[in-house]
Parts: C-alpha cells; sequence; structure tokens
C-alpha cells in the first residue's frame, strides 16, 4: 500500500478522532478538517491536514498581521516563545500573519498523538494570545506599530 492510499485511510479516520473527544468540527475537504476552540479570550480556529507525509496541525492566522506590521517586542516575543513551546512553533505567513504549527509523521500516527496535538494547540492558542497582543500594543505605544 502506497504512503497516499495509507493516508487517505488515515483522512477518513480523523472524524472519527474528533468524535471520541467530543469535539465538533468540519470536513474542508477529503483531507482537511476545521474545529473551533473557545479560549478565556479569543476563540481560534484550529485545522488539520493530512498530507502525503505529514499530519499538520495548524491556526492560521492566530492573529493577524497588526496595521503597520510586527514590532520589535512582539517579533522578540514571538521568536522567545519558540524555544518554550513543546512540538509547535510560531511563524508568520505571506500575508505577514501570524501562525501556530506542528507536523507529525503521518505513519504510524494514532489517535493518542491527534488528542494531545489538537488539545496542545488550543492550549498554546489560549495561553500566548493575550501575551503576543500586550507585545503588539507595546510596540505601537512605543510607535514601532499602530
Amino acid at each position: 500500500m502506497s504512503a497516499i492510499q495509507q493516508n487517505e485511510g488515515l483522512a477518513r479516520e480523523i472524524p472519527s478522532y474528533f468524535e471520541r473527544m467530543g469535539w465538533s468540527f468540519e470536513e474542508l475537504a477529503s483531507d482537511m478538517f476545521r474545529t473551533r476552540v473557545q479560549g478565556k479570550t479569543a476563540t481560534f480556529t484550529l485545522l488539520v491536514k493530512v498530507t502525503e507525509h505529514w499530519i499538520v496541525f495548524s491556526c492560521n492566522p492566530f492573529i493577524a498581521k497588526p496595521h503597520n506590521g510586527w514590532g520589535p517586542t512582539a517579533m522578540r516575543f514571538m521568536a522567545t516563545s519558540n524555544h518554550g513551546i513543546n512540538l509547535f512553533k510560531l511563524g508568520i505567513d505571506r500575508d505577514e500573519d501570524l501562525f501556530l504549527v506542528a507536523e507529525l509523521p503521518a505513519r504510524g500516527f494514532i489517535f493518542r498523538q491527534f488528542e494531545e496535538c489538537v488539545s496542545a494547540l488550543a492550549h498554546y492558542c489560549n495561553e500566548l494570545y493575550v501575551p503576543i497582543m500586550q507585545a503588539i500594543q507595546v510596540d505601537r505605544l512605543n510607535g514601532h506599530a499602530t
């Protein structure tokens, strides 16, 4: 069985993984799923995509690009946060929006990995949102970004 065939089977299992966790979800394509999580201060959209070799868990955009771009306080916070985050990494996409992403190998992927990864993504979104928004505000107050 090819990796593509194996991953098509895995993509068909993802809905049951969400159901086992008791989470609602939408199937955007045969290999892409979306769920929403209400955090302490915001609602986050989480995506799960099955590719040929990877299962990609992301929140993109996590935070939209500030009006005049990212200032030094926010950039420093994001860069140093990457060191302390397990499994996930922050990044900036082509639109300069902030995202949070993890890629796990599809080979041998099981429900427990799914459960831990989706839960961790929701946790990091919730924990990082306010500090990043505060850093954006510091930059704004210091005239670095508005």
